[in-house]
């Protein structure tokens, strides 16, 4: 009995703590002092390592930190713990490998996102050209963009595309209008 008691009393007397830390981890964030605030969500997700918005919130400052790989392996974290959160971190994900030039990596993940219907689907084509022009493979790229530029609702979007588009044809060769 007096050992579950004191297991009891440890346990409450651990949870400010830990509280305390995310907010610290926050308030760090908030400064843009990651660095610092990576040390801490680290020492969070060592006696954490499945909580899948703890994972999230780190693989997002670490972003912010352009520690590419790191995010990545937290991101994939997510999916292995939360099978569920797939949506969430897919884009995110993509983004950071392709960031950290694993662009064999992140086309796969980008095709997935922008097979998929939303407000995402866009940034998810802008993407994936971008890895497919990174990775060498011109010709799709040029018709991702093409694919962007024919639903460009606003002429600064089209113009944004077709500069892109433009450039990586004028680097590497290649004709045909857009």
């Amino acid at each position: 009995m007096m050992r579950a008691l004191l297991f009891l009393l440890a346990l409450g007397l651990s949870l400010p703590a830990t509280a305390a830390d995310l907010a610290a981890a926050r308030s760090l964030v908030d400064g843009q002092r990651y660095a610092e605030a990576i040390e801490q969500y680290e020492v969070l997700l060592a006696t954490r390592p499945d909580d899948t918005d703890l994972l999230i919130e780190a693989a997002r400052v670490n972003a912010w930190a352009d520690r590419h790989l790191r995010s990545a392996v937290l991101y994939r974290r997510v999916l292995e713990v939360a099978p569920g959160r797939r949506h969430d971190v897919l884009l995110p994900l993509a983004w950071q490998l392709a960031w950290d030039g694993r662009h064999a990596e992140a086309i796969p993940l980008f095709r997935e996102a922008a097979g998929k219907q939303g407000p995402q689907q866009r940034e998810a084509l802008h993407g994936l050209a971008e890895s497919l022009a990174n990775s060498g493979q011109l010709d799709e790229a040029l018709s991702v963009y093409r694919s962007l530029a024919a639903g460009a609702d606003e002429p600064a979007e089209l113009n944004f595309v077709r500069k892109h588009a433009l450039a990586y044809r004028a680097e590497h060769g290649g004709e045909g209008g857009l």
